[in-house]
């Protein structure tokens, strides 16, 4: 047997099955399964029989891009395939897993810790979501440990979660500043520090797309690098048909990516192109069943879709599974705004707020559960923007929050201003002015259609 060639460890040859199970965690039976039936990439040697195998570490690391199960968690998710031969195939970290701790107990973490010493150990098992012919570069030792130690901590969506992975991917971009998927996880990290934490957009998304930019450098066919390009350049930038052939692009590389065809479907559903991101958010949940952040946006799509009843059970479900995951219910609240249900609209935003550790909003909601008690709904959100005001004026509020309290006043003026204003400071919530119930008031106003064309956003049917 050639000596293994620690220095280049795209390189490593497995020669027995055992060797291959032990690669991915796994039982022989299993590893002996993907070969037949997902194509895993198994080499035999000529006129040595059935037993006789090798496989390289590359082509194993490949065949995990194109099949799109190249997180650890998803790795450690797939347990379950011994019973039901099914494989979660997301790129991004399953949800589900942190959060069922009261299931699973500490087995979770510690089989965490065992797949980073594990695949650190072997040198061989990084991941680079790239579908490039060519041999991708190896990360070292030390940048892929500190790789791996990240994505446990992104996938919890919590601010400290997040604050945890940024510090883990910059030491493992420090090991290592080839590392071209340790840049794109530092862009995911930092698309989604302004929705999980309370980060401002104009802080956290210019750093996303300078690690995107650079990951592609590194890797023009970095599937992952390309769909955070495009969450940047459409929250961001504003920049729709761009952020839209960047998606297209990941796509295109990697066309199983869970996590690409969400982020995808969230797009198609600001441009309102409902029935489309339905879909695509439907294929990235059958991809990544389970996959919290999948379901959560899934509902939130729904309400988007005028359908309420299956937004409700959707969204609840995921409150009741995991009761800390912040979006659930800034999601629900939205819902209940759109039933009229004050009360409850009131209870999740405040949970919303207390997750995200947001202080500024509490007195706000403070504000209107005062002003539903004294006056009912009109008095609640009288209050409600009269507080969002202070907080505005202080700046500690976006322009398009404003727009959304007079717009749900019945203030036109008001509303077009503060929706100027949003547009003007780039902020990524007015892409979704196109089908915030706050707005209906001015379907018909040729101020707002003008402002949709600026966003190159489609005119509404209605207008």
């Amino acid at each position: 047997m050639p000596a293994i060639k620690q220095d280049k460890p795209a390189e490593r040859r497995l020669n027995t099955w055992k060797e291959i199970a032990t690669f991915f965690g796994r039982d022989e039976r299993t590893v002996k399964r993907w070969e037949a039936r997902r194509g895993l990439p198994v080499r035999r040697v000529p006129g040595g029989g059935k037993a006789s195998i090798y496989a390289y570490v590359w082509e194993l690391n490949a065949w995990l891009d194109s099949a799109d199960i190249a997180e650890p968690d998803s790795l450690a998710d797939a347990a379950a395939e011994d019973s039901n031969d099914q494989v979660s195939v997301t790129e991004e970290p399953s949800r589900a897993l942190p959060w069922q701790k009261k299931l699973a107990g500490n087995r979770i973490a510690i089989l965490s810790a065992a797949l980073v010493i594990l695949f650190a150990a072997t040198a061989g098992a990084w991941f680079t979501f790239s579908s490039s012919s060519r041999k991708p570069h190896p990360p070292s030792n030390a940048a892929y440990a500190f790789y791996l130690k990240g994505l446990y901590s992104w996938q919890t969506r919590t601010p400290a979660g997040i604050a945890q992975a940024v510090g883990d991917f910059n030491k493992s971009i420090a090991a290592d500043p080839n590392f071209a998927s340790a840049y794109a996880a530092l862009a995911d990290c930092y698309n989604l520090m302004q929705e999980f934490t309370t980060t401002p957009a104009s802080v956290a998304f210019p750093k996303a797309k300078i690690a995107a930019q650079r990951a592609i450098a590194l890797d023009p066919n970095l599937a992952s690098a390309h769909r955070s390009l495009a969450f940047v350049d459409f929250w961001w930038d504003h920049d729709v048909p761009g952020a839209m052939a960047e998606f297209r692009r990941a796509l295109q590389i990697a066309p199983r990516s869970a996590q690409t065809h969400h982020w995808y479907a969230t797009a198609l559903a600001a441009t309102g192109d409902n029935e489309k991101a339905l879909a695509e958010i439907s294929y990235a949940e059958e991809l990544a069943p389970g996959t919290t952040a999948i379901l959560a946006d899934k509902g939130i799509l729904l309400v988007d879709a005028g359908r309420f009843g299956d937004a409700a059970d959707v969204l609840g479900q995921v409150e009741q599974a995991e009761p800390g995951y912040a979006p659930a219910h800034a999601y629900l609240a939205i819902l209940y705004r759109q039933q009229n249900n004050a009360p409850a609209m009131l209870r999740e935003m405040r949970w919303n707020a207390v997750l995200r550790h947001d202080t500024e909003m509490l007195p706000v909601i403070s504000a209107g559960e005062e002003g539903y008690t004294a006056g009912g709904t009109a008095e609640m959100k009288r209050r409600m923007v009269a507080a969002e005001q202070a907080n505005y004026d202080r700046g500690k509020l976006s322009a398009y929050f404003m727009a959304v309290g007079y717009g749900s006043l019945g203030n036109r003026e008001k509303a077009i201003d503060f929706l100027r204003a949003a547009i003007a400071r780039r902020e990524p919530a007015v892409l979704g002015m196109r089908s915030d119930p706050a707005f209906d008031i001015l379907h018909t106003d040729p101020r707002f259609a003008a402002m949709l064309a600026g966003l190159q956003l489609p005119p509404l049917r209605k207008a």
